[in-house]
C-alpha cells in the first residue's frame, strides 16, 4: 500500500539467491537445560538451506566466540554446533 491504497504487484521473481547468516547461541549458564533444544533448533534451520548458502556458528556468553567462518560444509557447521556448550560464565553479554 501507498497513502493507504492497495497497489498491484508489477514484477514478482522467485529466484533462490545464496544468503549468508549467522546463528548465534546463547551459552550462558542459565540455558544449561534446554541446550540440547538449543542445538537441535540450530541443525534443524540449517536444513532448509540452499547448496550455495553459507552460515556460521557463534556462540555467547560472557563473550562472544565464533565456532567457524562463512561455510556451507556442512560437516563443519555441525562440528560447529555440536561444541555449542556451556563456556565460562553465569550471565550473557546478551544485554551489554
Amino acid at each position: 500500500t501507498q497513502n493507504g491504497v492497495k497497489l498491484p504487484i508489477e514484477f514478482f521473481a522467485d529466484e533462490d539467491t545464496p544468503i549468508n547468516i549467522a546463528i548465534i547461541a546463547d551459552t550462558s549458564g542459565s540455558t544449561s537445560r534446554v541446550r540440547g533444544n538449543i542445538k537441535d533448533a540450530a541443525r534443524t534451520f540449517l536444513k532448509v538451506l540452499g547448496p550455495d548458502d553459507r552460515a556460521m556458528i557463534i556462540s555467547f556468553d560472557g563473550k562472544f566466540k565464533i565456532l567457524n567462518e562463512l561455510t556451507n560444509d556442512e560437516k563443519v557447521l555441525k562440528k560447529s554446533i555440536s561444541e555449542l556448550a556451556l563456556v565460562e560464565m553465569d550471565g550473557s553479554t546478551m544485554y551489554d
